[in-house]
């Protein structure tokens, strides 16, 4: 009997020890993806880069090989482009990828997928960015580096279309008088 509850024990406890080492093994890596740009909006043809950051929450002793599989897709799932990278983690990992956008993207909101796989392992992250188009995006950055140029380009619009509507109401009055 002691015999027996010896090995029903030894069971338990190897049982105990694989259920463990297999919930680590399952959970082990978090994963966190940002695009850098701080207002997170680009127009087309223009690159975006993407931060990824993974962290080991168990305890690896050996380095171990992932997967971080890159996809950008717009609101409606397609796929714009994607890309895949194997490293090697022991701890963490904090690795950034530059993606140059398609010409011919249309504005909107667009979502960058970040997936890391280890063994039987997938967690994924991801985030929003917009496109914008082309003109108003260089627009607004000629605005940006000429910011007096294009004050004064404002004020003689104002000045030319406040002179058009003078003369044209003088004109009208000078008609009428006449």
């Amino acid at each position: 009997m002691v015999a027996i509850k010896k090995q029903i024990n030894l069971i338990i406890a190897i049982s105990l020890l694989f259920f463990v080492v297999s919930v680590n093994a399952q959970y082990i890596l978090s994963l966190d993806a940002e695009v850098t740009e701080p207002d997170k909006t680009f127009y087309p043809g223009q690159e975006v880069m993407v931060s990824t950051d993974v962290r080991s929450l168990g305890e690896t002793r050996d380095r171990v090989d992932i997967k971080l599989n890159y996809k950008i897709i717009d609101y409606d799932n397609n796929l714009i482009t994607q890309r895949e990278s194997t490293f090697a983690v022991h701890t963490s990992l904090k690795t950034t990828e530059t993606f140059k956008l398609p010409e011919d993207l249309k504005p909107g909101k667009y979502n960058v997928i970040v997936k890391v796989s280890y063994g039987n392992y997938d967690s994924s992250a991801s985030d929003l960015f917009y496109i914008e188009s082309k003109f108003l995006g260089k627009s607004k950055e000629f605005i940006k580096e000429n910011p007096f140029i294009f004050t004064y380009g404002v004020l003689i619009l104002i000045i030319i279309v406040a002179a058009f509507l003078y003369y044209s109401i003088h004109r009208r009055n000078d008609k009428e008088n006449i």
